[in-house]
C-alpha cells in the first residue's frame, strides 16, 4: 500500500479501486452520500468535491507525487 493510499485509509475513503484510466477513492459506497476523488491517468487531472480539508488535500499531493505528476 502506498503513502497516499495509507493517508486517504486514514481519512475514512474506505472504497479504493483502479482501472488503466482512473483510480478512484470513496468515502461512502453510495455515491449521493460520500465524496469522491478520482485520478484520470490519461489527461492527468483531478476531479474533487467543492469542499476539501487540509489532510485531503496532503493526500492529492502525495497521490500527485506518487504518478509523477507534480513537475508537469
Amino acid at each position: 500500500m502506498s503513502k497516499a493510499d495509507e493517508m486517504f485509509e486514514r481519512l475514512n475513503y474506505i472504497e479504493h479501486y483502479k482501472n488503466t484510466d482512473n483510480e478512484v477513492y470513496r468515502t461512502d459506497s453510495s455515491r449521493c452520500l460520500g465524496k469522491t476523488i478520482i485520478f484520470q491517468y490519461k489527461v492527468k487531472r483531478v476531479c474533487v468535491p467543492q469542499v476539501l480539508y487540509m489532510e485531503e488535500l496532503q493526500a492529492i499531493s502525495e497521490k500527485f507525487k506518487e504518478l509523477g505528476w507534480m513537475n508537469l
